[in-house]
């Protein structure tokens, strides 16, 4: 299952990212990015950033690397870590790993439809974005959270919650409660430091 779906985003990433419009997109959300920390790229750092771009298909294949099987590997020994030793019943790191790993079929299904969107409207923007599926207006103070919440990484957190639940025999909805907020939290974090350094708060 593992070399399955990273294969399968490896593919879709790198063929979309080696397209001219993939290496447009990749240097519009890297200025984003920047602008949206109150920075405005100089002529030289566009140019920099440009020439990064061309290496985009070096970067879309080590991103599906990292959110596959390094990512996996990461949350399956944190969660058999912290969890194991208070378990009555103990389950092995395989059998962790194996939960982890399932659970990450939705990411890299995730990503074989992102890409294609993300090649058809030409932008950086997510198209998988909870602010973008709920249609919320750019002026509303939830904007920025909503934008970076995932709805595909929402579906990927409870699924992992409900196979966790099982696995180390818990209560899904509070282990899913829990997760989805700390995700939630995460994005809020992130919006709140973009709007202190970006002078909008």
């Amino acid at each position: 299952m593992l070399a399955v779906t990273t294969l399968s985003s490896v593919v879709v990433s790198a063929a979309f990212a080696g397209t001219g419009v993939g290496q447009l997109a990749l240097l519009d959300g890297v200025e984003q990015v920047v602008y949206s920390f109150g920075h405005e790229m100089t002529d030289a750092e566009y140019a920099r950033a440009g020439e990064l771009a061309e290496l985009s298909g070096a970067y879309a294949v080590m991103a599906s690397l990292i959110a596959g099987p390094v990512l996996a590997l990461v949350i399956a020994g944190t969660v058999y870590g912290a969890v194991r030793r208070r378990a009555t019943d103990r389950p092995t790191f395989r059998q962790v790993f194996a939960v982890v790993v399932h659970a990450g079929a939705i990411l890299a299904f995730r990503q074989v439809l992102a890409a294609p969107l993300g090649y058809l409207r030409a932008t950086p923007a997510n198209p998988m974005s909870l602010g973008r599926w709920l249609q919320v207006d750019s002026a509303s103070p939830l904007a920025p959270v909503l934008g970076l919440l995932d709805v595909f990484v929402l579906w990927w957190v409870i699924v992992l919650a409900v196979g966790l639940a099982v696995l180390f025999k818990k209560r899904a909805r509070p282990l899913a409660v829990a997760l989805v907020g700390a995700y939630a939290g995460l994005a809020l974090l992130v919006a709140i430091a973009a709007a202190v350094f970006g002078g909008v708060a």
